[in-house]
């Protein structure tokens, strides 16, 4: 039997949760931060205890906002609980050429090279040691697996998606990313294929799946890997499921 060796020292560096305004003048964003608020310190605490010497680089939470002409007078609540979460706000772009979650996400993937990040939307649910247990599990990935690009979650839900431009196998966004050079290389491939119009109809996750066979599950030929701590069950046909009953160790649920 074949050993496996372990990536010992691979763990988050950090998260980014992406909104925009919709979710400001709602309330979401704000409902999202202050329900999570424990976990968020945690996640800072484990670097302050493991790696005191990384404790003077920049901060590792960001909250990702749309950039809009009011957004300093809209978001003045999200400034002051970023603060509390010792988390920083930066801006992306809607480009001309992407939807606004396609923009988002090719900034935050630019301002992650090299790095482990999970990304967060503000409708979805989690525990407060659910970077602990992610953490655990970037750590025992097999060496062979070392170029996985995302640790997350295909369609687990009751609906029927085989028609669907989102198919059931295929990576919901909410997930860990590693952004490596292949990661980079892969995506810049595989935008590069299509036109505006193909580009602003989909979501960036639903593009990488429909247009890269890496951005699939290992079995499929792709590098990514099923998580047993992260559930999609994100379709509105869902929110009625109970997430432990479909995986019974989920910590992070995508549900609306």
């Amino acid at each position: 039997m074949k050993n496996k060796q372990k990536t010992d020292t691979k763990r988050l560096d950090s998260i980014s949760i992406m909104s925009h305004c919709g979710e400001i003048e709602n309330g979401d964003l704000q409902n999202f931060l202050e329900k999570n608020t424990k976990m968020f310190k945690a996640f800072n605490d484990s670097f302050k205890k493991n790696q005191p010497h990384l404790l003077g680089e920049n901060k590792r939470i960001t909250i990702w906002l749309q950039d809009t002409e009011n957004i300093n007078i809209l978001a003045q609540k999200i400034f002051k609980l970023a603060e509390s979460i010792n988390a920083e706000i930066k801006l992306y772009k809607e480009n001309i050429t992407a939807n606004k979650q396609t923009s988002g996400f090719l900034t935050i993937v630019n301002a992650n090279i090299n790095k482990i990040f999970l990304l967060l939307e503000a409708d979805c649910a989690f525990s407060e040691d659910l970077t602990l247990h992610l953490n655990s599990e970037i750590s025992n990935i097999d060496l062979s697996e070392k170029d996985w690009f995302i640790l997350g979650s295909t369609y687990h839900g009751k609906h029927d998606l085989s028609d669907n431009a989102s198919s059931p196998d295929h990576f919901n966004g909410v997930a860990v990313y590693q952004v490596n050079q292949k990661f980079k290389e892969e995506i810049i491939k595989s935008l590069s294929r299509l036109d505006t119009k193909a580009i602003l109809c989909d979501n960036y996750d639903t593009l990488l799946h429909k247009h890269s066979n890496k951005f699939r599950l290992e079995s499929q030929g792709g590098n990514c890997i099923e998580s047993k701590y992260i559930l999609n069950i994100s379709h509105p046909d869902d929110k009625d499921l109970d997430p432990l009953l479909i995986k019974k160790e989920a910590k992070l649920v995508h549900q609306k």
